[in-house]
């Protein structure tokens, strides 16, 4: 029966569907933040230059540019009719 719904309801995207949810990772976002910026002073004392040097703008920035290829794609297909079920 879910599939059946699903299927009428056209294409599934993830933004339609209210009932999932995720456990937050903003806690391990952040500490992997941290760590990325340790480890990389650490390597740059051994004269090993890691990049990019702001894992946290680098992450926003990649966030931002994901979002906006969802979007894009998800306003191209959101009035195609389901036709195979």
């Amino acid at each position: 029966p879910i599939k059946k719904n699903l299927a009428k309801q056209g294409p599934v995207f993830i933004k339609k569907i209210k009932v999932l949810s995720y456990p937050s990772l903003d806690v391990i976002i952040k500490s992997s933040f941290y760590y990325y910026d340790w480890l990389q002073k650490e390597l740059e004392k051994q004269g090993i230059i890691q990049e990019p040097k702001d894992l946290e703008n680098y992450y926003l920035r990649c966030l931002s540019q994901a979002e906006s290829f969802s979007d894009i794609a998800y306003n191209s297909t959101v009035n195609i009719e389901e036709k195979v079920f």
